[in-house]
C-alpha cells in the first residue's frame, strides 16, 4: 500500500512514474486471504498477542506458532527474543494494520506490475488481480513468481529478483530510458 500510495502522490506532484512493482500486494484485498482486510481478523490476532506478551508467564512462543500468526506473520518469534523488542514490534504492526483497514486508494493512471505469488490459490489469485486491475488505469502487468506469500522473498528470492529485474528492463524499453 505505501508503494502505491506513494506512486499517486508522486503522479499528482507531475512527476513521471515509470514503475511500480507491487510484491503480493494489494490496496483494496488482502493478499493472504483475498477479503477486504477489516474482515480478515488480522487485527484480532495481534491484539491477542499484545494480551499475551502482557501476562505473565504466557507462553507466547506457542502463540506465535500458531497458524493464525503464522499466515499473518510470515513465522514464530524466535526463541529468547525479548519482551520489550516483541512489544514495540507488535505495537508498530498494530499501528501498520490500523492505517491498512483505513486506507482508501484511489484509481492509479501509471503503469503497475504485479508479482503474485504462485503457490496462492489460483481463484484468489484471480480475484486479487481483479480488484487491481479495476485501480489501474494504465498498463497492467501480472507476472506469477514461485512461492507463497512469504517464500517468493525468502526462499525464492533469486526468482522474485529475476522477474523484478526484467520487469524494470521492460519498463526502462518502453520509457526509452536504457
Amino acid at each position: 500500500m505505501l508503494a502505491y500510495e506513494l506512486a499517486q502522490q508522486l503522479l499528482a506532484a507531475g512527476e513521471q512514474v515509470e514503475f511500480l512493482g507491487l510484491l503480493d500486494a494489494n490496496p483494496v484485498l488482502d493478499p493472504l486471504t483475498a477479503l477486504p482486510l477489516g474482515e480478515t481478523g488480522h487485527a484480532a490476532v495481534l491484539t491477542t498477542a499484545l494480551e499475551r506478551l502482557a501476562e505473565t508467564g504466557a507462553d507466547f512462543g506457542a502463540l506465535t506458532r500458531d497458524a493464525s500468526w503464522t499466515t499473518l506473520m510470515g513465522a514464530p518469534v524466535p526463541d529468547g527474543a525479548p519482551p520489550e523488542y516483541l512489544r514495540r514490534s507488535l505495537r508498530i504492526a498494530q499501528t501498520c494494520m490500523r492505517a491498512a483497514m483505513s486506507y482508501r486508494p484511489e484509481p492509479y493512471a501509471g503503469p503497475l506490475d504485479l508479482f503474485q505469488a504462485a503457490d496462492t490459490p489460483h481463484g484468489r489469485q484471480a480475484d486479487l488481480a481483479r480488484e487491481l486491475r479495476r485501480l489501474c488505469a494504465g498498463r497492467f502487468t501480472v507476472q506469477t513468481v514461485p512461492g507463497d506469500h512469504w517464500g517468493m522473498t525468502r526462499e525464492h528470492a533469486a526468482a522474485t529478483a529475476a522477474a523484478l529485474d526484467s520487469a524494470l528492463e521492460r519498463a526502462g524499453e518502453q520509457s526509452g530510458n536504457h
